[in-house]
């Protein structure tokens, strides 16, 4: 991203009001502690690239109902 961060787009939309019931999966190559910790503290999804495609599927779901999900490679860190 050109411009900035995905952590700091996700904060940008999660702060507009008409997104009160954005969900937000963040589906990334990043697996350090600063990107990780953001996600954390901003309780969203979090999944890395390797994730199968039964779990990206089910991490949409779980998100879609107010679930925080952590993928398995990142889980252990939370």
């Amino acid at each position: 991203m050109p411009k900035m961060s995905g952590v700091e787009a996700i904060r940008r939309i999660m702060a507009m009001p008409e997104t009160a019931q954005v969900a937000v999966l963040v589906l990334t190559m990043s697996d350090d502690d600063a990107s990780l910790d953001a996600a954390v503290r901003a309780e969203r999804g979090y999944l890395l690239k390797d994730a199968t495609a039964d779990e990206v599927l089910a991490a949409v779901r779980a998100v879609a109902r107010g679930e925080v999900v952590f993928g398995r490679g990142v889980a252990p860190a939370v």
